[in-house]
């Protein structure tokens, strides 16, 4: 009887970076494989293919860990080698608002944070590292791969800030406290209310950084362009500011009051109140009945969330939701607060362009239809005309670019993530994406809610530390 030989298999990976090979036993000799092998890689057009000896030496490994083929690697592709992104060069620890902590006892110092925003005039800031772009790698048939795009990042200089564009860095032209926020640096000057905010004061507002000694006392108003930082508490009062709100103790809203920062908020608890913060939202101990909405996280890992909404585009990170008598208590996580008004403005924006450019558009074509008999006065009002309708045009544009970096930023910054570290109760809702679910029986934790199959779940999750 004449002897029969399976063929082995050769088959590309979906992403054509590998050939494998699967020998279903005609060939046990690894030599013959080996020539076998690279026969059949020439006939499929495998650009990149192995050396023989290494071929052999790959075969033989695979025989001696299972005794048989299955699965092979033949050969391979180049991957492409990842670049870096840009990132920023800070001069030293400015923004850190948590408590200094002896390195020696471990300590707390609840006197001094581990950040200094204040500066010296002439005092070096930052500097922005450019990013390194990756290398181009092939698949086993030569075809290139482009490795993805390394990200640039870039720093507007805002008040009293010097870009020195040869070494790309940033230094502070004056005295004062240093804000980022939304990629502008700028240094603010400090206005310091040596006690409370209250009847004594008056509301302040300043073009800078405010910085209270005390409290800001109920039915105070405080407006700042950069930071604010109390170092007593907060009572209901109107707060808003274009930069970080930081109380060292606590924040207590009430009706028709609000809290609006640019960038982030941290207290020591929060208590029915009206927070809108463009950056993280941090709190110690608890918070209670309050609304709270952020394009950044809640990041309160030992803090217990009852009662009130809160929608953190980064995600969420408590130690307790919900309480034992089910106050409703909703978290909502990957949803933009600020998205759709946003972009809203901007669709605004290109409605009233592409209007101008219309009657601009209307206006120009019984001109132009005349050709080269327009007369002069008519021909300086058609250029006028043309002019104003290429600034329509790039306003239009513009407008277009807006709306696809905001919702390039919103998608960066989402996180599909709910992490509760020690107790979930029921009547608390979970929504995540725009999917929601209502916590029926008293969940322990660590555990994180996830998406799985379109439903949110509730499971196991390592403790944070």
């Amino acid at each position: 009887m004449e002897d029969q030989r399976n063929e082995a298999v050769l088959t590309p990976a979906k992403d054509a970076m590998a050939v494998v090979l699967t020998d279903p036993g005609g060939f046990l000799d690894p030599d013959a494989l080996a020539d076998e092998a690279l026969d059949r890689l020439k006939a499929m057009n495998v650009a990149l293919l192995p050396d023989r000896n290494a071929l052999l030496e790959w075969l033989r490994d695979a025989l001696a860990a299972s005794g048989k083929l299955k699965g092979a690697i033949v050969a391979k592709g180049e991957p492409p080698t990842p670049g870096e992104d840009g990132r920023i060069e800070w001069a030293r620890n400015f923004f850190d608002t948590d408590f200094a902590v002896d390195p020696a006892t471990g300590a707390v110092n609840y006197r001094e944070r581990q950040g200094d925003p204040a500066v010296e005039a002439g005092e070096f800031l930052a500097r922005v590292i450019p990013p390194v772009e990756g290398k181009a790698g092939r698949d086993v048939f030569g075809k290139p791969i482009t490795p993805p795009k390394s990200k640039g990042i870039r720093i507007t200089s805002g008040p009293r800030v010097r870009h020195a564009p040869d070494e790309n860095s940033y230094y502070a032209e004056e005295s004062g406290r240093v804000r980022f926020v939304g990629n502008k640096l700028s240094v603010d000057q400090v206005f310091t209310v040596p006690g409370s905010v209250g009847l004594e004061s008056g509301h302040v507002r300043h073009p800078g950084a405010i910085v209270v000694a005390e409290d800001v006392l109920q039915g105070s108003r405080v407006s700042a362009e950069g930071d604010v930082e109390v170092r007593g508490m907060v009572e209901p009062s109107d707060i808003i500011t274009g930069g970080r709100l930081t109380v060292r103790g606590g924040i207590t809203g009430g009706p028709s009051v609000a809290i609006k920062a640019t960038g982030g908020v941290k207290a020591r608890y929060i208590l029915e109140a009206v927070i809108e913060a463009g950056e993280d939202v941090e709190a110690e101990t608890e918070i209670l009945h309050s609304t709270i909405r952020t394009r950044g996280r809640l990041a309160a890992p030992g803090a217990r969330l009852v009662g009130g909404s809160v929608s953190a585009l980064g995600g969420i990170e408590v130690q307790q939701a919900g309480s034992p008598s089910s106050v409703p208590t909703k978290l909502t996580a990957a949803e933009d607060p600020q998205l759709e008004q946003a972009v809203k403005l901007q669709e605004e924006r290109m409605a009233s362009y592409a209007e101008q450019i219309r009657r601009i558009e209307q206006a120009i074509a019984p001109i132009e239809s005349q050709g080269s008999n327009v007369p002069l006065e008519k021909q300086r009002a058609l250029d006028g005309l043309r002019a104003k309708l290429t600034e329509f045009k790039e306003g239009e544009a513009e407008a277009r670019k807006e709306i696809a970096a905001i919702r390039e930023e919103s998608d960066k910054r989402t996180r599909k993530h709910i992490h509760i570290g020690k107790v979930v109760y029921p009547d608390t809702i979970l929504r995540i994406g725009g999917v929601s679910h209502r916590v029926i029986d008293l969940v322990k934790g660590p555990v994180k809610a996830i998406l799985h199959d379109g439903q949110i779940e509730l499971v196991p999750a390592l403790r944070q530390r």
